[in-house]
Formats: structure tokens, sequence, C-alpha cells
């Protein structure tokens, strides 16, 4: 039985009972009244950090009725929303299990009340490998094979795949260079070529059967294009005219001629090649010397390829097609404007050009008449071509898309996401998800393989986070929430402005945060605006408590919440895009320049990161392992600080990377541009 409240009668009311028609009813002065049910629940403390698995702290409950009278020793129901952090036994001693933020559920008559709890776990040590977990869906620029069992693409973050005529895998290379060609001579003598992504340094890679590496290119300018008659004899092409030849033993530089950017390298023998360019140029090598073919046209020209002197096609931008019959270059029909980025053909009367712009794909074929075009089903740019014969040909573009031919149909063999991942949040090892801009791109991710998950929506997304597997929130031009089974829209109290980033204590305490100061809470039953006091962007939000709120965003602004009001705190003038802590007394933010701030409590102050790239995420497992991501598209940095300084984690420079989060006791997860997820492990 639940125990009563002791209720004191006032004189007055004595009185009034005696005076009463049936007279005094021999009540003393004290009514025992048994409490009603719970009305309000309250968990103390609000949030509260601990530190090393292992580590307690003891929660309590203040719960009253609906005559706000307090209800004495209530049974109270404790449980863990995420107990792969911290576990929490019917007494509400809570107990570290991981680093993270758990919520605390206690529950009174049906009615449940939260609290935050903050772990951290010095004794974990630091990362110290990076895997890509799941390779990025970057653009795909060449393909070339010896057969229909050994096939190659190459393509940015030094992607390059190998079909063996089953499926398509990757194989080992750098992520800091971007490849634009690739021929051989068979599967031992392969050559790739392209440049450093940051630097543009001439990138040349070898495959000589069982491992790429790389060979001194002797140029500190890009290549685009390679070809050859045998291992002795190799021709690269790239910027102001360079043009590249190799022995067998040494890569050296030929005298081209002229300045213009050159693409594309193909002949029919050493002493029969051509190269296309910018600005419509064409150079033919007679085994002797290059010199400049009059092509009549200024359009940029990208690939060429043929099947003898006499039948020749160059390739390029607003649908240019260009057919050399061994003496002249004259001008073809496309029936396209769109840009062509390659052509390859089997005879004179099966030729085939590949290009497009922005979201579709383009795909000529010349039956020795007339061009006309074929339905690619390819929802971006087509950039590379080749086959081994008219019934075995492989097309290669954006996403990492791969397209085959069979003589019959065109299917797609591979596709990548391809959209850049924004957020990264998990309740463990084996439930993780990740969203990204563009078509309401949502991966989850089971402890084994990543898959696409159905959200409902093609809006952008742009952060997610959550209480527990069944209580997930993702946010950007929408907002979707996830209860184990499937993803819903939200109402969103009718706000237009995109949202950034969303954090929360518990269920019914979730805070969204986005564009021109836009603040949004819910509270278990509905969305409402909250007065951030702000209009800058806001890109970030974190907390230690339901009273103790942290919003960063655009120059500078961090705004703090005590549970009434939100308020602005002096942090400087650099774009903020990050915010994370361990305690109300040690909060990383980052941003723009290099910008990482850290609260004690008192006041924010700037630490020195070493780094000059944006950085877009910040996480860690405690004061003394602590992580921030970003770098712009084109290349990723990784900072870890060791509770002194801030130092880079890896040389990996693609793609850019944008959120960060793990789990103390396994992995890190870290997404970026392109889809790519990184797995640091301990």
């Amino acid at each position: 039985m639940r125990p009563v409240r002791r209720v004191v009668r006032s004189p007055a009311a004595l009185l009034l009972l005696s005076l009463a028609p049936w007279g005094w009813l021999g009540c003393d002065n004290v009514v025992d009244v048994e409490p009603g049910p719970a009305v309000e629940v309250i968990v103390t403390p609000a949030g509260v950090s601990i530190s090393g698995v292992g580590a307690t702290t003891t929660f309590s409950v203040a719960a009253s009725d609906a005559d706000s009278t307090p209800i004495p020793s209530p049974t109270v129901t404790w449980s863990s929303l995420n107990p792969h952090v911290a576990t929490i036994d019917e007494g509400g001693t809570a107990t570290a299990v991981a680093s993270g933020q758990v919520t605390i559920a206690a529950e009174v008559d049906g009615l449940v009340g939260y609290a935050l709890l903050t772990v951290s776990t010095p004794e974990v040590g630091p990362v110290t490998s990076w895997a890509v977990d799941v390779p990025p869906a970057v653009p795909l620029h060449a393909v070339w094979g010896t057969s229909s069992t050994d096939v190659y693409a190459v393509g940015d973050a030094g992607t390059i795949l190998h079909y063996d005529g089953a499926e398509w895998s990757q194989m080992a290379g750098e992520m800091s260079e971007y490849l634009f060609g690739v021929w051989g001579t068979s599967s031992s003598d392969v050559f790739a070529v392209g440049s450093e992504g940051s630097i543009l340094q001439g990138t040349i890679l070898h495959y000589d059967g069982t491992r790429w590496s790389e060979m001194t290119s002797g140029t500190s300018l890009r290549l685009f294009g390679v070809w050859g008659t045998s291992s002795t004899d190799v021709f690269a092409v790239g910027w102001d005219g360079t043009i590249l030849h190799y022995d067998g033993t040494q890569w050296s530089e030929m005298t081209s001629g002229t300045s213009e950017r050159l693409f594309a390298v193909w002949g029919t023998s050493s002493t029969d090649v051509y190269v296309v360019g910018g600005n419509g140029a064409i150079l033919h090598y007679d085994g002797t010397s290059w010199g400049t073919m009059t092509s009549g046209t200024s359009e940029g020209l990208e690939a060429v390829w043929g099947t003898s002197s006499g039948a020749v096609y160059a390739v390029g931008a607003n649908g240019t097609i260009l057919h050399y019959d061994g003496t002249s270059w004259s001008m073809m029909t496309s029936g396209t404007s769109e840009h062509l980025h390659d052509v390859w053909c089997s005879s004179s009367t099966d030729v085939y050009a590949v290009g497009g712009s922005g979201d579709s794909g383009t795909i000529l074929h010349f039956d020795g008449t007339s061009w006309s075009a074929i339905a690619s089903g390819a929802d971006g740019l087509l950039m590379g071509v080749w086959g081994m014969s008219s019934t075995g040909i492989y097309v290669v573009g954006e996403h990492s898309r791969v397209l085959h031919y069979d003589g019959i149909s065109w299917s797609t063999m591979k596709r990548g996401i391809g959209e850049p991942l924004r957020s990264v949040w998990g309740t463990s090892s084996s439930d993780v998800y990740a969203v990204g801009y563009f078509d309401g791109t949502i991966l989850h991710y089971d402890g084994i393989s990543w898959t696409t998950m159905t959200s409902g929506t093609a809006d952008w997304l742009s952060a997610v986070w959550g209480t527990s597997s069944g209580d997930v929130f993702a946010v950007g031009d929408a907002i979707l929430h996830y209860d184990g089974t499937e993803w819903s829209g939200m109402t969103t109290s009718g706000t237009s402005y995109h949202l950034r980033a969303v954090w929360g204590t518990s269920p019914t305490d979730v805070h969204a945060v986005g564009d021109l100061g836009t603040i949004l809470h819910y509270d278990g039953a509905e969305w409402s605006t909250m007065t951030s006091g702000t209009s800058e962007g806001l890109d970030a939000v974190w907390g230690t408590a339901s009273t103790d709120v942290y919003a960063v965003g655009m120059n500078g602004t961090i705004l703090h919440y005590d549970g009434t009001e939100w308020s602005g705190m002096t942090g400087g003038k650099s774009a903020l895009r990050g915010v994370w802590g361990t305690s109300s007394t040690d909060i990383y933010a980052v941003g723009s320049e290099g910008t990482i701030l850290h609260y004690d409590g008192s006041g924010w102050s700037q630490i020195t990161s070493g780094t000059s790239v944006f950085l877009r995420g910040v996480w860690g497992t405690s004061s003394t392992d602590v992580y921030a991501v970003g770098g712009p598209s084109t290349w990723g940095t990784i900072l870890r600080y060791d509770g002194t300084s801030w130092s880079a984690m890896t040389s990996l420079a693609l793609p850019g990377l944008r959120g960060i989060w793990g789990m103390s006791s396994t992995d890190v997860y870290v997404v970026g541009s392109h889809s790519i997820v990184l797995r640091g492990a301990r």
C-alpha cells in the first residue's frame, strides 16, 4: 500500500464539524489521506558527468500528485535507455560502461521522468588506425581491361576498382590522388595517371599483377590520359601541353609544341599517335616529332579513339564529335549539346560516346551512318567507356557508377550512394546511423554492413541523434523520427528554415537548430519555436542537462540555455560547426580556419589546432582523447587532442570529412563527402 499523508485540520474546520446537524463525529485533529497518482516526476540530478568504466552515480526521484503534494517513498522503476553506455539498478545507481551520453528514466505510476548521464573514459587508448568502411562513391573517370574478367576503373580519392567477372572490388590506392586515365598491356602491366589532390603533382601508378606502386613521373603537372603500344612505349598527357613517354625504364618529357591542356591520347602504332585537348587542339606523332593538326573547332576535346588511321574519332564540349578519315578532320552531327567525355569503338560502324550534364548521363551510338542517343538510366555524368567487343561494353561515371552492355541491353553493375554524409550517431557499434544531403539519404550499420534505409523523403538531411534504437531523430529540410521500425515525418510547427543539428536529453526534451537563428524544441508531443535572440545560422547543439545546453554557429555565435531562456556567450568571430564535451566544465567547439575553442565553466578560450582547414565535427571519449574532423570537399583532416595539444592523425586527403561519433570500447566512425565512412580502431 502506498504510504499515506497526514493532514492536520484547522480549529475553524473542527468548529464547523461540531456545529453540523449530525453533530460531533469524534474526529481528531489528524486525518490520514492516501496520495493520488503522480502527475510530476523529477529526477535529480538532471544532468551529471562521471569518469571511468565502472564509475557510479546515484539518482533520486521526487514525485508529487495533482495537489502538488510530495509522494513519500514512491515506487520507482529505473531504466537506462542505452545500456551500452551505462546501466542502472533498482536503487537508482548507474554504472558506466562506455563513453557517451545516456538518458536515465524513472517511472512512477506510469509517468516517466528523465535525467542525462555523461560518461567519459580516460582509460581508453587512442585510435591507432583508420580504414575505409564505406568507399567513397566518387566519380570514376576511366575504364579499361584485358578481358571480361579483368577490368579496371579509376577515379577520385585514389579509387581503383577491379572486376573479376563476378564482382567489382576496391584495390589499394592512396586517397590523396585523383586518377583520370588507365591503360595497360596485360593484367600484370597496367598504368594509371592523375595527380595528387592538393598539390596537383603528376601521378603515375603501375600495377604488376600483385600491387600498385608509384612511378617517378618527372612532372609537377596533372596528367589526364595514358596509352601505349607496348610496355616499353607508353604515352601520358596532361596540363600545359605535357606529354611524357615511358621506354620501359623511365619517363621522360617530350616537346609537344603547345601549352594547351591535353586530355587524351590514342594511336594505331608508335608512329601514328593522336592527342587531343583544349581549344580544339589535336596533335599527331609520327615516331619522330609532334605536329599540330587542323581540327576545325575551338571546342575543348576530351577523348580520342579509333579503329585505324583512317577511322579516328574525337569528342568534347557541347556535343562536339570529329572524324578523321586519314586526310582531314571533319565535324559530325551528334544530335546533342551535352559535353562528351569519352569515346570508344569496336569498328567504324559501332562507336560509342559518353557524357552528360547535371543529373543525367548521355550515351550516343554511331552505326556507320548517324549518331543516336541511347537511354542510359544514369542520374549523373558518364565519363569513361571501353569494351572488349560490341557485346561487352563498360561505362563509368559519377557516384562510382558502372554500366554494362551485353549486346542486348544496358544494366547497372555498380552504383555507390554518392551523397555527402553530414552526420553520424549510434547507440552501439552494431547500431549506427548516418544521414546526408540529397534524396533523404539515411544509412544504417548493424555491425556487419552498411545499408540504405527508406527515409520516405527526398529532403536534404544534415544531422542525426537519438536516445535509443527506437527513438532517433534526423533533421534538415524536414524532421524525421525512427521508432525502431520505420522513419516517419514530424510536424515542425511551420518553420521553413533548414535545420542543421539535433540533440536532446530525453524523448521529451529535444532541440533542433538551424538557419537564421532557428531553434525548435520537442516536448514529446509537438515541436515549438524558441526565441534564440540571434539571426545567425546555428550549426551544432549539445549539452549536459536540460538546463545546460549550448548552440554554436556563424560568426562565432555561442548560445547557452539555462532551462528558461537562451542567452549569448562570448566566443570570437570564426564560424563554428561542431560542439561536444565531457562535462559542463569541459566543452569543445570547432570551426573555420582551424578554430578550436574550449570552455572551462567560466569562459571560452582558443586552443592552437595546428591547422587552418575548416573543422566541422568534434567528439571524444574524455578530456585527453578528443577528435576533430573537417577539411574542404577535396580533402579531409582528422586531429586528436591528448589533453595537452592537437596533432594530425592521418594523411588521408580525400574526401572532406563532416561528422564523427564512436563507442569508446570499440570503434569510431567518421563520415564525409561522396558517402565515405571511415572506421577508427583502437
